[in-house]
């Protein structure tokens, strides 16, 4: 098909490859015409092409994913480049929806905004579409439990409890001296805590606060249930955030089940609102 005269790099499934001489081509991604010298073969199909641009995001996201930053950071970089692969999308909210917070929605709109752009190129990694869903969750637990009861404790003594290995993560963020929300692992593993220890339960400050706080909530049973919010969370970080974030590549059908665990007619997202 091609005169091809020198492989140029290689990571994953994308094989870059210079010709020798400009050959006119249909982007498989974009869907736009292109003359160029330099292709990209995704998968080993030379039936899909991509231009540079579009080989460009994609070793964006495999460089992110196959590097050796912490998870957070890989996750905030997944999720910059959802919303940048979104740009000038404006999302209108309907239904459940339009009780999310604003942020909440544009993580979930986009990412349903660019699972619909994908299903023509199921093939290609849907990692950044997962990773939207998670950050939704993440949002929502920020705005309706961790900032309330962050507000709460403005005038509680939390030192001990950021010393506590088992509660430092949340105490530290709500005395103030960590900027950064606990994430999804983090806040399970608190919950779990405040769950099943009695004596934690009798000394801690925050789970003082925290307890005092969810037992004002008209519909609070499910955030303090053992097969509640926890696990719920525990479940989105393991079996489908982590791995957006960690192996090499998410496909529709992950992106569909996370889609019905996070936004379904049973999802975690409405049952944080509901329980809130």
């Amino acid at each position: 098909m091609f005169d091809v005269i020198r492989r140029y790099s290689e990571r994953g499934p994308l094989q870059q490859l210079r010709l020798a001489r400009p050959n006119s081509f249909l982007c498989f991604r974009c869907k736009a015409a292109k003359v160029s010298r330099l292709v990209t073969v995704y998968d080993g199909d030379w039936n899909k092409l991509l231009c540079n641009g579009c080989y460009g995001r994609l070793l964006s996201i495999y460089t992110v994913k196959a590097g050796e930053s912490p998870t957070e950071e890989r996750v905030e970089a997944l999720a910059a480049m959802l919303l940048s692969f979104a740009k000038g999308f404006v999302p209108s909210s309907t239904g459940p929806a339009r009780d999310l917070t604003p942020s909440g929605f544009q993580f979930l709109a986009t990412s349903e905004y660019v699972a619909s752009s994908l299903k023509e190129n199921i093939s290609l990694d849907w990692s950044p579409a997962v990773i939207g869903l998670c950050k939704a969750v993440e949002v929502e637990l920020r705005s309706r439990i961790l900032d309330p009861v962050k507000a709460l404790c403005s005038n509680v003594d939390l030192d001990a409890d950021c010393l506590d290995r088992e509660l430092k993560r949340v105490a530290s963020f709500c005395a103030g001296r960590s900027s950064r929300a606990p994430e999804l692992g983090a806040l399970s593993h608190f919950l779990k805590t405040c769950i099943n220890d009695k004596r934690r339960a009798t000394s801690s400050n925050l789970l003082f606060v925290f307890t005092s706080w969810t037992g004002s909530r008209s519909r609070r049973a499910w955030l303090l249930d053992p097969n509640g919010l926890a696990i719920a969370i525990n479940t989105l970080a393991t079996e489908y955030r982590n791995q957006a974030a960690h192996t090499e590549q998410l496909d529709s059908v992950d992106y569909e089940k996370c889609h019905r665990y996070v936004a379904g007619s049973s999802g975690i997202l409405w049952k944080i609102l509901a329980s809130t």
